[in-house]
């Protein structure tokens, strides 16, 4: 897990399969399920990343990607 996990907080992670409408195909989501002292934090994510699970993407992939463009 990531250094700013919040403490006493529960995360779980999962991915499907989801196709809308407009969309060609369907494609891979990734779930973030979060309970914290101040609530419920939910997260959907649409990738084409094959190959890590669900959590690794999030916090290793995603999370880095928004802290990098945090700093532009």
């Amino acid at each position: 897990q990531s250094q700013d996990v919040v403490p006493n907080a529960v995360r779980l992670f999962d991915e499907f399969t989801y196709k809308a409408r407009s969309w060609p195909k369907a494609w891979r989501v990734l779930l973030k399920a979060e309970v914290m002292a101040l609530g419920e934090n939910t997260r959907f994510i649409v990738t084409s990343l094959p190959g890590l699970d669900a959590g690794m993407l999030y916090e290793d992939i995603y999370c880095a990607r928004g802290q990098a463009e945090n700093y532009i």
